[in-house]
């Protein structure tokens, strides 16, 4: 009965939307079904005999813990996950471990690549089987080694279900010049795309205890490996800077904060070619090898996405890795991320041979990345190795521009059977000679003075929290769409997908609950509108700045997330979307002002917004949204359009990101106004002069509130009150930073007696 109920849904919507997006379908939706079982070891010694003047004696070097796992689900893919309690160095492994099924050990090798970020466990090359339910291991180990427990890990690669999509059910592949090979997507491969999503079921939990633990004491490990990657961060900024910084750093996607931000860089000056090198024995086809290898980067590993930019199948298909794009950094060479390209192999090459489908894919991605960026394949650049040495943390040197992997990591990759490959490649193509890097077309120098440098690859706390906002669209009717060239994410009712197209969606209040869509005469209702994409527009709003002369700018386009609600018959929409962003299209100070005072009245913006947020503290309870863009009743908001033509503002929200001012330990809401007369008002007397002019209730109690203290503005001398007058004076700040040298920070102090401002996220 339910998929009878299914497919008449289906019936009745095909009409309704294949205008939009042609039509839904089913497709296989990978569900990426995971268990992790934890386990204390034992150890028994491993005597081996060694001789000595008495003749044989047995002595201790190795020992060995046995141990099986058993799943609720059958699993196909596994890996360990060990604590990183001893170190292991080329030529020194002091480990060794097999996975046991059916009485058959497979020896299975620890991945030593790093992703960017300390972590504190290593873990071993997934190996993929038959499913099974239950695996055993062996661990040996030298005899001075500790490892207390270890983590088997089990993925069933094809878990899914039926899910309603929008548009074709057809895969497409990347077409973006006539030479270039097909490259099937994401998508069409089975990626998740929630698993890159700070606030998805799989990293909300992740998250949370991460940030639990910030706060506790270190190791010594931990804090020189941080200590390490500062200091080799700061030499790659100072020294190779355009190599290093990214020119644009995107944090959310359909209105989703992501637990990896996506990064773009100038120009890509290298390739390198990896092997997977996973244990293939179950035959896995290639979904099913990429789909574990997504989730074991992703999520086991901490990652956030797939490290490799692309992937070369088992017959020779390529499929899109990292999610971005072209000039998007992935994480598959450690310090050179930020200037090549990935590409990766699937297989063990070490002991694999490369089939010939597999090497004229990797001479075609070559070729077609060659062409694309602009690569001189025989040419060399800068790569970046860490020293194994004391007294050097790093090593800059020539490097090819095609490279194996080895070549600029520790590491065996690409396998010597591929990397045989790679270097006859470089002696007999003559295709790339003389091509010279082609820059980004979105290289703007604007973009890259507001990113600073980041440590490492990864970004895993770079979360942050969203806010809902009301605008302060008027009418029963609407119409919505992409405000760029990525392809919106449509919800109605029950119902998501992703638009095959970019049409404006017309949409209306029905009833005294409903939203319709509109198509033609006929109208739709449905309980819930959502449509997420990196930049949504509303093309019925005309919100064009009076000062505007050109007419050519309009603040109608925002980030994050349109929903559409109704509120006993009136169309109201929220605007949702990260706290940080939103903070750019706050329109509160000017672009132009000094810059300290640019970052304090930024701070306050951000910590009111923050206060407001939490379901404690609500601005307007029982409604679907934390404020509003009217700065009469919340902070003046104006969305993507602001953010655009203030690259200032912009640069200071990301120089005092996840700041919060706070009394006692506990964020609070922050006044700030624009102008005094040369004293500011505490708040206790600012509320006894609404109660005598008759604004609040005679019966209200005027409390003093401890940071909210009346103090000299010198820079508000001469001139009128403007505003309640109560805490932060944005003229007065002005003065401080400008005439007596005061940092955002002191200014807030001054203003709002005993705070601090302290970075909560």
């Amino acid at each position: 009965m339910k998929k009878l109920a299914l497919l008449t849904l289906i019936a009745f919507l095909i009409p309704v939307l294949s205008p939009i997006g042609d039509g839904f379908h089913l497709v296989k939706k990978y569900t990426y079904t995971s268990e992790n079982r934890t386990q204390n070891l034992h150890f028994t010694d491993i005597q081996e005999p060694t001789a000595s003047m008495k003749g044989l004696k047995p002595v201790t070097l190795w020992k060995q813990a046995t141990g099986t796992a058993d799943f609720s689900s059958r699993q196909d893919m596994f890996t360990i996950r060990i604590p990183k309690t001893f170190v292991i160095d080329p030529g020194n492994d002091p480990i060794q471990v097999d996975l046991i099924v059916d009485g058959k050990a497979f020896p299975v090798s620890v991945d030593l690549d790093e992703g960017g970020g300390y972590e504190a466990y290593y873990y071993t090359e997934p190996i993929f089987l038959k499913k099974t339910d239950q695996v055993s291991y062996t661990i040996k180990t030298r005899s001075d080694v500790r490892i207390p427990t270890v983590s088997i890990i089990g993925l069933d690669t094809d878990a899914n279900s039926l899910h309603m999509a929008f548009g074709s059910d057809i895969a497409e592949a990347s077409t973006i010049k006539n030479t270039s090979p097909d490259i099937i997507k994401r998508a069409d491969w089975g990626a998740d795309e929630s698993l890159r999503y700070a606030d998805s079921p799989t990293w909300k939990p992740i998250l949370a205890k991460l940030e639990a633990d910030k706060d506790k004491p270190k190791s010594d490990a931990t804090l020189a490996y941080e200590a390490k990657n500062r200091a080799i961060a700061a030499h790659l900024a100072t020294d190779f800077p355009e190599q290093d910084k990214a020119i644009e750093k995107i944090t959310t996607e359909n209105g989703h904060p992501l637990v990896w931000p996506i990064e773009k860089t100038k120009q890509v000056e290298r390739i390198v070619i990896h092997h997977t090198a996973e244990n293939n024995l179950g035959n896995k086809d290639d979904l099913a090898l990429i789909r574990g290898i997504y989730y074991y980067h992703t999520v086991v590993r901490g990652w956030g996405d797939i490290g490799y930019n692309y992937l070369v199948g088992q017959r020779g298909q390529i499929y899109e890795g990292r999610a971005g794009g072209d000039y998007n950094v992935a994480a598959h060479a450690l310090w050179n991320n930020k200037s090549s390209v990935g590409v990766s192999v699937m297989g063990n090459f070490m002991t694999d041979s490369v089939v010939a489908e597999q090497e004229n894919a990797v001479k075609g991605i070559i070729e077609y990345l060659s062409e694309k960026y602009g690569i001189d394949i025989h040419k060399t650049s800068i790569g970046h190795k860490e020293c194994r040495t004391d007294g050097c943390i790093i090593n800059d040197f020539s490097t090819p521009n095609l490279a194996g992997h080895r070549e600029i990591g520790f590491t065996s990759c690409p396998g010597d059977n591929l990397f045989a490959i790679v270097e006859d490649i470089r002696k007999t193509e003559t295709a790339s000679i003389g091509r010279t890097p082609t820059i980004n077309p979105d290289y703007n120098s604007i973009k890259i003075a507001s990113l600073s440098p980041n440590i490492g690859s990864m970004n895993i706390l770079d979360k942050w929290p969203t806010i809902r906002i009301r605008l302060s669209y008027t009418g029963s009717s609407i119409r919505l769409k992409s405000g760029d060239t990525t392809l919106a994410r449509l919800t109605i009712g029950n119902i998501s997908g992703t638009l095959k197209k970019n049409p404006e969606l017309p949409f209306e209040a029905f009833g005294t609950d409903k939203i319709a869509l509109v198509l033609g005469k006929k109208k739709y209702p449905f309980s819930k509108v959502e449509l997420a994409a990196n930049i949504i527009a509303i093309p019925s709003w005309n919100r064009k700045p009076t000062w505007d002369t050109t007419g050519t700018m309009n603040d109608n386009v925002f980030r994050g997330k349109i929903s559409l609600l109704n509120e006993w018959g009136n169309l109201v929409v929220v605007n949702e979307l990260p706290l940080e962003d939103y903070l750019r299209g706050i329109a509160e100070v000017s672009n132009t002002d000094n810059e300290e005072k640019i970052k304090t009245i930024l701070t306050a913006a951000r910590s009111y917004a923050y206060f407001y947020s939490k379901p404690e503290n609500r601005k307007f309870p029982g409604k679907a949204y934390d404020g509003s863009d009217n700065p009469d009743e919340f902070q003046k908001y104006l969305g993507y359009g602001y953010e655009k033509r203030s690259p200032n503002s912009s640069r200071l929200v990301d120089a005092t990101s996840g700041q919060i001012i706070t009394y006692n330990g506990q964020s609070i809401k922050p006044w700030y106004f624009s102008e005094s007369s040369g004293q500011t008002l505490s708040y206790k007397q600012y509320c006894t002069e609404r109660v005598k002019n008759g604004t609040l209730a005679a019966s209200t109690v005027c409390q003093d509130i401890p940071y909210l203290q009346s103090v000299t503005d010198p820079g508000g001398v001469g001139h009128a009150q403007k505003w309640h007058g109560v805490g932060i004076s944005g003229i007065g700040a002005t003065y401080l930073a400008t005439n007596l040298d005061f940092t955002y920070d002191r200014i807030i102090g001054y203003y709002l007696d005993g705070v601090k401002v302290e970075k909560k996220y």
